[in-house]
Order: C-alpha cells, then structure tokens, then sequence
C-alpha cells in the first residue's frame, strides 16, 4: 500500500511539474477578445457603458455646481487669509498671483458650467434616472458633455493646480509654529 501511495504523489508530482513548465498563453491576460470590426456589439453592454459615463459626467457637473455655489465664500475667507500672512510679513506675491488667476478663470469657466447643465437638464437620450433610451442620442449628449468638462479642466484646472502649488510652496517657505508640549512629570 505504501508503494502505490508514493508511485501516486510522485505521478502527481511529475504531471503538476510538466504543466508549470509549459508556457502560458497570452490569451488569458489580454482578457476577452475585442469584437472583429464592423461586428455588432452587445446593446446592454453599450448601454451599460452610456450609463456609468452619464452617472460620472452627472457627479462631476454636480461638484462643479457646489464650487460656484460655495465660490464667493470661499474666496473671500481664502483672502482673509492671505491678507492676515501679509500682515505678520509673509512674503504672499505668490499665493496672490495664483490666486487672482484662480478666480479669473473660475468666472470664465461659469459660462462652460451653465452649458453643461443645460445639457445635463435636457439628458437627451436619457430618461430621468438616466437610463439610456436611445443609444445614439445619449452617445451625442456624453461627448457634449465631455467637450464642455475638458474646456473646464483647461480653463479652470490648471489655475487651480497653481494655486495649490504656490499654497505648498508658501507652506514650505512658512511652517506653521505650534508650541511643543510640556513634559509630563508623571
């Protein structure tokens, strides 16, 4: 018994050995293959696609309306910030600068935001919960809407990457003093 026992682990052992020498395809890596061009593809799938773009472009003209929304308050505190480091004598040119370009293309980029949710409010192609109704039309209304966020991103974006940058580099020139702890005597 014990013979046939080991002829068997080692029978396993030759056969799990000769498939871990054999090289793996690719097939398995590339995932499953594109369809041949000019196939149909798979409606609920595209469908499928169409929605979760819609949801994405739905939740960033969204976070855009909560800027505006919040824009006046928010730039007034973020000035009384840096008039209160120009008055302890911080170098703020910088942050300044950034920040005037900040806002400057924040009101340039309202019109692209207002355009965005004309659109976004019409949802042609889309029913209320955004399920896609006809295929083509919300293919038409996606790349609407990702022309006018791309104009934003240039428009808005790159100033606002700035002005976190001069705020990092401000903060790196002026680290914050907290006072150290006393030690215990316990």
């Amino acid at each position: 018994m014990n013979t046939i026992f080991r002829k068997f682990i080692l029978g396993a052992l030759i056969a799990a050995l000769s498939l871990a020498a054999l090289p793996l395809t690719t097939a398995f890596a590339a995932g499953p293959t594109p369809p041949a061009p000019g196939a149909t593809k798979d409606p609920a799938t595209v469908n499928a696609r169409l929605e979760l773009v819609f949801a994405h472009q739905q939740t960033r003209i969204t976070r855009i309306g909560e800027a505006v929304t919040k824009f006046e308050t928010m730039t007034k505190s973020t000035q009384t910030l840096i008039d209160k480091a120009k008055a302890n004598s911080k170098d703020v040119s910088a942050v300044q600068t950034a920040f005037d370009a900040y806002k400057a293309a924040f009101e340039k980029g309202k019109p692209l935001y207002e355009q965005a949710k004309t659109i976004l409010t019409a949802h042609d192609g889309f029913d209320a919960s955004g399920k896609v109704t006809d295929a083509e039309k919300a293919k038409a209304t996606i790349k609407s809407l990702a022309g006018i966020l791309k104009q934003y991103e240039t428009t808005v974006g790159e100033t606002f990457k700035t002005l976190g940058q001069a705020l990092k580099a401000f903060r790196a020139a002026n680290p914050r003093s907290t006072p150290t702890p006393a030690p215990s005597n316990g």
